[in-house]
């Protein structure tokens, strides 16, 4: 068989012929043979063509002059080491790096900076802080939370739709430097319930307790660092405004001072007016005046007689609802 390699250079790869047989018909009494080259389907394209594709196996040819970048895209398209085919050696002197892209990351690690649109709790200075959230699940998502810099650095943090029962422990839902008070469950697993977070040493909670209602109303009385009464409020979807002015109402009679009331309202168009016409009769004013859900609805709800305060949205990725937050300065007047 030499003869028929004369000629031929001896980088190239031979592929023969491969036959096989095997039986069809109903009883298996007939023999086919299938003689043919073991070619498999490839394509060809150039680097530059070649990003973005993730690939099991490839075979490369790499450019004999310095481009910038082009062997880091040629070599990062296959998933394995293994799986790579280097056509020419590999010369370390042909790597280079665009002088453009090394001022741009210079630039980018020194002097560059992104302007936010908030001030991020985390960085605000004497003030006292609060955020509330729809969690949908907090055994789902208490690592998310723990995660999320805004909500760790809040000093109070509410907790609706929770989705706790008495099967759930208080030291499977603890968070580092927090005190949990009323945790809110129910025997079996439903979408609702509350929890309260405050700093641990921090926030001195002078009283506390859970309305008995259709509406899950928690209230906390804070006595430090500031004197404030807290409520935390959630109504069920389709629940009748009515029934959410008369519940609001009973636990604020009597109670004096600073409020601040946070919740998931479900409330929306005139229903959100009508309530927030109410609530200035205690005084209350609503603060959110963006939306608070990702469909751009503004169900989460912030009241307050408090009159320096920051308020605003953060956005949350692991829920439908965004996180809703109050800041309000220990020092200097309130009012």
């Amino acid at each position: 068989m030499k003869h028929v390699y004369q000629g031929i250079d001896r980088s190239w790869t031979s592929i023969s012929r491969v036959s096989r047989q095997f039986p069809v018909g109903k009883y298996k009494n007939v023999k086919v043979q299938r003689t043919q080259f073991p070619l498999q389907l490839a394509a060809g394209k150039t680097v530059h063509r070649s990003q973005g594709d993730t690939l099991d196996k490839i075979v490369v040819q790499l450019p004999d002059k310095k481009s910038p970048h082009m062997h880091y895209v040629a070599l990062s398209r296959v998933t394995t080491l293994s799986g790579l085919k280097n056509l020419n050696p590999f010369n370390p002197d042909k790597f280079t790096v665009s002088e453009d892209v090394k001022t741009e990351m210079a630039r980018l690690r020194d002097t560059s900076e992104v302007s936010l649109c908030f001030t991020p709790i985390y960085t605000s200075h004497h003030v006292f802080s609060i955020c509330f959230l729809n969690a949908q699940s907090l055994p789902l998502h208490l690592l998310d939370i723990k995660q999320d810099r805004n909500l760790m650095a809040a000093d109070t943090l509410m907790l609706v739709e929770t989705k706790l029962c008495s099967k759930d422990k208080s030291d499977t839902l603890s968070i580092p430097h927090f005190d949990i008070h009323l945790y809110d469950y129910s025997d079996k697993r439903s979408p609702y319930g509350t929890i309260i977070y405050t700093k641990t040493d921090k926030v001195c909670v002078g009283n506390e307790n859970k309305a008995v209602s259709q509406l899950e109303i928690v209230y906390i009385h804070i006595t430090q660092p500031l004197c404030i009464n807290v409520f935390s409020v959630y109504a069920k979807p389709n629940t009748k405004l009515n029934t959410i002015i008369k519940d609001i109402s009973s636990v604020l009679e009597g109670i004096t001072g600073l409020v601040i009331v946070m919740g998931d309202f479900n409330c929306e168009g005139q229903r959100k007016l009508q309530l927030e016409t109410h609530m200035k009769t205690y005084g209350l004013q609503q603060k959110i005046l963006m939306p608070t859900t990702n469909n751009n609805t503004t169900l989460d709800l912030v009241f307050t007689n408090i009159q320096v305060t920051n308020v605003g949205i953060l956005e949350t990725y692991f829920s439908y609802h965004k996180t809703v937050f109050l800041t309000v300065p220990t020092h200097g007047t309130l009012s």
